[in-house]
Order: structure tokens, then sequence, then C-alpha cells
């Protein structure tokens, strides 16, 4: 999701509010709405945080004495 684009989503989500409040929909519901949207906003914000790769497993720093 590109960040350019939030103002025209604020823009459409509140639009969209005021139809579905003016259509006769409870406000509480548009409430009970509003979690799920934050938290896909939030997650979208994160950015590609899962696509890493796991970190290579670390050496010891004092190093072992050879057995002969």
């Amino acid at each position: 999701m590109n960040k350019d684009h939030y103002p025209f989503y604020g823009v459409a989500l509140v639009v969209g509010a005021a139809l579905a409040v003016w259509a006769g929909m409870p406000i509480a519901f548009l409430f009970f709405l509003a979690c799920p949207l934050m938290m896909f906003f939030m997650m979208k914000g994160m950015g590609g945080m899962h696509d890493s790769a796991p970190a290579p497993p670390t050496t010891p720093s004092v190093e072992q004495p050879k057995r002969l």
C-alpha cells in the first residue's frame, strides 16, 4: 500500500461513514468497524517485517581448544 494514498483512503472512509449514517446505520456499529480498519492500516504501516530471513546462528567468541 502506497503511503501517498492515505489521505484519499481517509476521505473515502469519512464519506462512507457519513453515507452509512445517512442511510440509517447506527453510529455504534461504525465504532465496531473502526477497530479492524485501524489494525489493517497499522499492519500495513509496519512494512515488510515478516519478509526478513532468520538470522544465521552465532558462533562462540571464545575459541575451543583443538583435540589431537
